[in-house]
C-alpha cells in the first residue's frame, strides 16, 4: 500500500530537511554523507511533519515506536521517501501520487490495532532506542546515584531530536572555523573579551559526558537543573567533535558583553557555525540559552 501524503505535507518535509523537489531516491539526498543524514534528521521525522503513523505503518511496517522510527530514519537516509511503499522501488514521485491524509477520526477507529503513542509518565526505566546509550545512562545513574527516568530521556529527544555518535575526537574543520570566528570577534572587541580563553570546551567522549553531567548533578544541582545546561551522555553535540564552548560558560559574562554576544551570533553562519541554544530555539524545551555554544554545520 502506498504511503499517501498531500502536496502541502510534502513541501513541509522538504522545508524541514532541505531535500530537493525531485525525490530522486539518491542516498542521503541533500546531505553530505550518510552519517550526516542519520544525525541531522530527528527520530520523529514523520510525526514532526504532521503525518499519520497509521499511514507509516501501512507503507513501511512501523508501529511508531522510537526504535522503529530510528529504522525508518535510516531508510529515509538510504533513499526511501514518503510515497515509496516498503517493497516498491525508489522512483520520482508525481503529483498524482499524492492525496489528502485520512481525517484524524479515521485513525481513532483502530485504536486497539494501532494505539496512540503518548508521552510516558516518569518512571525508573529508561529507553533511548540505543542499547549503548541506555548503558551509558544506566552507568551514570549508578556511579553518581542519580534517578534518571523516561521523562528526562523524552526531554533530551525533544531538545536534540536524536542521539549522537561518539566521533572519537575533534573535527579539525570545525575547530578551524571556530578559531576564525573567535579571531574575527577578538579583532573587533579585544578589550571586552580580554583574557578569556578562546575555547573552554570542545570534544567530549561518552565517558567524559558521564562525569561532566554526573559530577554537577550529584553536587546538589540535581538532574533537572543540570539538564538545563548539560546534555545526558549520548545526546550532547560535543560527542561529534563539532561543538565548542568559547570564552566563558557564565551567563553573566555574556550579559555584560552584549557586543561580543551579538558578534558571535550575527557572524557564526559566515563560518558554517550556529549558536545552537538561543532564546528562540530553547523556548519551551529543557535546555537554556547558551551564547557560548557553537556547532559546526559545514
Amino acid at each position: 500500500m502506498r504511503f499517501i501524503i498531500s502536496e502541502s505535507e510534502k513541501r513541509e518535509i522538504l522545508n524541514m530537511y532541505y531535500l530537493s523537489e525531485g525525490f530522486s531516491g539518491k542516498k542521503y539526498e541533500g546531505y553530505g554523507s550518510m552519517s550526516a543524514c542519520k544525525k541531522d534528521i530527528p527520530y520523529n521525522v514523520v510525526t514532526k511533519a504532521g503525518l499519520s503513523w497509521k499511514k507509516v505503518r501501512q507503507a513501511y511496517g512501523s508501529s511508531g515506536s522510537y526504535s522503529e522510527n530510528h529504522e525508518l530514519k535510516i531508510k529515509f537516509c538510504e533513499g526511501w521517501r514518503p510515497g515509496d511503499s516498503k517493497t516498491e522501488s525508489k522512483k520520482t514521485i508525481d503529483k498524482k501520487d499524492y492525496e489528502p491524509l485520512v481525517k484524524p477520526e479515521d485513525d481513532e477507529e483502530e485504536v486497539e490495532d494501532f494505539p496512540e503513542v503518548k508521552k510516558p509518565k516518569s518512571t525508573n526505566s529508561t529507553s533511548t532506542g540505543s542499547k549503548e546509550v541506555d548503558g551509558l545512562i544506566s552507568l551514570l545513574s549508578k556511579k553518581y546515584k542519580l534517578k534518571i527516568d523516561l521523562d528526562h530521556i523524552q526531554k533530551e529527544l525533544e531538545q536534540e531530536g536524536t542521539i549522537r555518535e561518539d566521533a572519537g575526537g575533534v573535527n579539525k574543520k570545525a575547530e578551524s572555523a571556530v578559531k576564525q570566528l573567535i579571531k574575527f570577534c577578538r579583532g573587533k572587541y579585544s578589550k571586552e573579551i580580554g583574557s578569556a580563553p578562546d575555547i573552554v570546551s570542545g570534544y567530549r567522549s561518552y565517558q567524559q559526558q558521564i562525569d561532566n553531567f554526573g559530577s554537577k548533578a550529584a553536587s546538589g544541582r540535581g538532574v533537572n537543573n543540570t539538564q538545563k545546561m548539560n546534555a545526558l551522555p549520548g545526546f550532547s553535540q560535543h560527542h561529534t567533535g563539532k561543538a565548542f564552548d568559547i570564552f566563558s560558560t557564565d551567563q553573566s559574562w555574556w550579559n555584560s558583553r552584549p557586543n561580543v554576544k551579538s558578534c558571535i551570533r550575527n557572524n557564526a553562519s559566515k563560518y558554517n557555525l550556529e549558536v545552537t541554544y538561543t532564546e528562540e530555539t530553547t523556548r519551551g524545551k529543557v535546555r537554556g540559552e547558551e551564547p557560548w555554544h557553537l556547532f559546526y554545520i559545514g
